[in-house]
């Protein structure tokens, strides 16, 4: 595609991460996927700390590495014993 390199150097240097709405969560998913293609780590990492804060903590957990950090949505916890 002609012009389609400056193109998403023009998105990416409006910050997406940073002024995004967060209400639909395919559309977050998306962003962040096309964001580490284009080799935006530090940006998609913006958008990927920003979404515990707007409820969308699945997508959250959902990204790289952390569904073993947060396994219940929190840190992990130990089994207690009954009474």
């Amino acid at each position: 595609m002609a012009g389609g390199r400056e193109q998403v150097t023009a998105l990416l240097a409006r910050d997406p991460a940073t002024h995004a709405s967060l209400d639909v969560t395919y559309v977050v998913d998306y962003l962040l996927s096309a964001l580490r293609q284009e080799g935006a780590q530090g940006r998609a990492e913006v958008l990927t700390d920003r979404l515990p804060g707007a409820g969308t903590f699945r997508l959250f957990r959902d990204q790289e590495a952390r569904q073993e950090r947060f396994q219940f949505g929190g840190k992990r916890m130990a089994v207690r014993p009954r009474w």
